[in-house]
């Protein structure tokens, strides 16, 4: 079982760059020190909020031990007073399409909720039409989909992008997008943010972007 914790916040205007520094520089690796942490990737969103998205792979397997894992930085008194809007969840992995890459440029992240009573439903029209109609759109590379280990934030689908225009403007996205029939079973949209990756850091490695 593949299972990740991602967490987005934004940062306190004008004190950007000295937090990304410290995040970067310190909070993320001294993380990765910690058991259950396996590597990170550190995003920026190209336009919207929240403008930080970090993605961790974590080396765990107990769904109950993940759903304790925390990446808040709020307990580091000058650094995490200027966090705002920040969100931290374990999530595991129950859908792939294409052949993903381990640190891709771009992605587009989309969260959802939906109505407990047609997670199934929604869950089979997601994976077994909606990604593969997406993934073989021109300018979509892979796709992987994530189920949350908690409520909020119940799925989160991950889109390798080939750049950041094209993918969204082609005649076969025009045909493929939309949520059809299951639009008014949603409780929660957040999505197409598209996310350039900014840091990659692995235990026992560095490799710096």
């Amino acid at each position: 079982m593949t299972l990740i914790h991602i967490s987005t916040l934004d940062v306190q205007h004008g004190y950007e760059s000295s937090f990304l520094d410290w995040y970067d520089g310190q909070f993320l690796p001294g993380l990765l020190e910690r058991k259950d942490w396996a590597a990170a990737r550190r995003y920026r969103c190209l336009d919207g909020e929240p403008r930080v998205l970090t993605i961790f792979e974590l080396d765990v397997r107990d769904v109950d031990r993940a759903t304790t894992l925390s990446a808040a930085p709020f307990r580091y008194e000058t650094e995490g007073r200027r966090v705002r809007n920040y969100h931290g969840r374990s999530y595991r992995q129950i859908a792939m399409l294409g052949k993903p890459r381990s640190a891709t440029e771009l992605i587009n992240v989309v969260f959802t909720d939906v109505a407990a009573d047609h997670r199934a439903v929604f869950s089979r029209w997601y994976d077994e039409v909606h990604l593969p109609e997406i993934v073989n759109c021109p300018g979509w590379v892979a796709a992987r989909r994530y189920e949350s280990l908690g409520e909020e934030h119940r799925f989160v689908a991950m889109y390798d992008l080939e750049d950041a225009e094209r993918p969204f403007t082609t005649p076969e996205f025009e045909a493929a997008a939309g949520w059809d029939e299951h639009t008014e079973h949603l409780l929660g949209y957040h999505g197409f943010r598209i996310y350039g990756l900014q840091r990659s850091l692995a235990v026992g490695s560095e490799t710096p972007k």
